[in-house]
């Protein structure tokens, strides 16, 4: 998880564990399934999304966090965002911005 959760901003993360832990991926995703109760791509898409919010938190732009991110495009980043919060990044951005 802390591997995840450290390289989350990296879309290739998870094609580097096998390399990181010299274990197969199946093995590795297997594995974290049993002990997680969540699949190894759940978890980085759940850790992505957490870190996509304290990014638009911090005041950085969608455009952004987007890029950041490793979206393909904005709208690609709005869809999936949106999919999660059920509102936009920008009005969930100008909504819970730190002050």
């Amino acid at each position: 998880c802390s591997f995840i959760d450290f390289n989350v901003e990296d879309i290739n993360a998870l094609k580097k564990l096998p390399q990181r832990f010299d274990y197969s991926y199946s093995h590795i995703s297997s594995f974290f399934s049993k002990s997680m109760g969540l699949s190894l791509k759940e978890y980085f898409l759940m850790s992505r999304h957490r870190r996509a919010c304290e990014l638009l938190r911090s005041g950085m732009s969608v455009t952004a966090v987007s890029e950041r991110m490793g979206y393909s495009s904005i709208h690609v980043f709005s869809k999936a965002f949106s999919g999660r919060e059920n509102i936009s990044p920008s009005v969930y951005a100008q909504k819970y911005k730190t002050k």
